[in-house]
């Protein structure tokens, strides 16, 4: 899956790296595209509607990572416990 924004950015989400321009004159050759650079996201997307223009669908291909929360860098991992056992179970 290839995620996608018409802005400088994807709330939530931090770049780690360009991977350069992917375009296409169809929205899935952009998407194909910008997966061949090696990204995950597409952002300031953008559609060129000039008739002298052979690239319709274009943006910056780049690399994503989801934030991480602040309750998420505090919370402490769940250990698993086992099922409850009473001493009537034997």
């Amino acid at each position: 899956m290839i995620l996608t924004s018409t802005q400088a950015g994807i709330e939530g989400y931090e770049i780690r790296a360009y991977k350069g321009i992917a375009q296409g004159e169809t929205w899935n050759e952009l998407l194909c595209h910008a997966k061949e650079l090696g990204a995950n996201a597409v952002i300031n997307t953008c559609f060129d509607d000039a008739l002298d223009v052979e690239t319709l669908f274009h943006g910056s291909a780049v690399v994503v990572r989801r934030r991480r929360s602040p309750g998420q860098l505090l919370r402490k991992p769940e250990r698993h416990k086992g099922p409850k056992r009473s001493w009537s179970d034997g």
